[in-house]
């Protein structure tokens, strides 16, 4: 079976060629969010449906991750949350950065990626995640692991969390899907 990864390679392969052939554009007031340096998934999906709605009423989200700077801790935080919205009616996407409580975003002309649905129905509870992920077998991979965390629009037509363990050395050592809706496992990889 094959592991779906986050933030796949054409997704930042496409917003690479996006950002360096289109001229992005803030699309919010840049600064601090009032909330603490580490934020739960909740609190920067608010943080950043809100200014993405308030760019283009049509915003609909696609794609939202941890980043290799902010880890999801296991307490549900990470201190860097990226989230990508698109707009139909204006050509574009809104590119949010929710890092150590500050906000930038950026839109560039173009299409986004597979749109989540369900939004309403999804868990942004990202301790509970943890601790899901954690019951899965991530409290078996050992010590110094940092956990990526990212929600996809399954191919299932499902949206889903990934939780992806790397090791000291970067190598992914477990991935856990969850389904985002019901917030239980859905698939567990072992790394290679």
């Amino acid at each position: 079976m094959k592991r779906i990864a986050f933030g796949s390679a054409s997704v930042l392969l496409w917003l690479a060629a996006e950002v360096s052939s289109a001229q992005a554009v803030p699309s919010c007031a840049a600064g601090k969010t009032g909330k603490p340096a580490s934020i739960t998934a909740k609190e920067a999906w608010e943080l950043a449906s809100q200014r993405a709605h308030a760019w283009q009423a049509d915003a609909i989200p696609f794609d939202f991750t941890t980043t290799s700077l902010g880890p999801l801790d296991s307490e549900g935080k990470s201190k860097d949350w990226d989230v990508k919205f698109s707009s139909a009616r204006a050509n574009a996407v809104n590119m949010i950065s929710v890092s150590e409580g500050q906000m930038h975003c950026y839109a560039v002309k173009g299409a986004g990626g597979r749109v989540l649905k369900f939004v309403d129905q999804i868990t942004f509870e990202s301790k509970k995640l943890y601790e899901t992920a954690q019951k899965a077998g991530g409290d078996k991979v050992g010590t110094g692991v940092k956990i990526m965390a990212g929600l996809e629009q399954g191919t299932n037509g499902r949206p889903q969390w990934i939780l992806n363990y790397q090791n000291a050395q970067g190598k992914e050592v477990l991935s856990v899907i969850i389904d985002a809706q019901t917030g239980k496992v859905a698939n567990v990889f072992p790394g290679k």
